[in-house]
């Protein structure tokens, strides 16, 4: 809902599916999901580390190896 940040709806969707996600070691987020709080959250509910994938540079179109890494894997499920 519109109410709802974007952290706090990737925390409910985890929660809400915990059990697709019994082997997961690091979930890759972009900067929207930065905070001590939110990795703490992820850490609690399924276990895993989170790790931000910054961009290097603002304004530059560059292609980030962790997102891509994470596009792949989507796209293969």
């Amino acid at each position: 809902t519109a109410d709802t940040t974007d952290r706090e709806g990737a925390i409910e969707g985890i929660k809400n599916s915990s059990s697709f996600f019994p082997n997961v070691v690091k979930v890759l987020v972009d900067g929207a999901y930065t905070g001590e709080d939110f990795a703490n959250s992820i850490k609690r509910l399924i276990g895993s580390e989170v790790e931000v994938a910054i961009r290097p540079e603002l304004h530059t179109f560059e292609v980030i190896p962790q997102r891509g890494i994470v596009e792949w894997m989507v796209r293969k499920m």
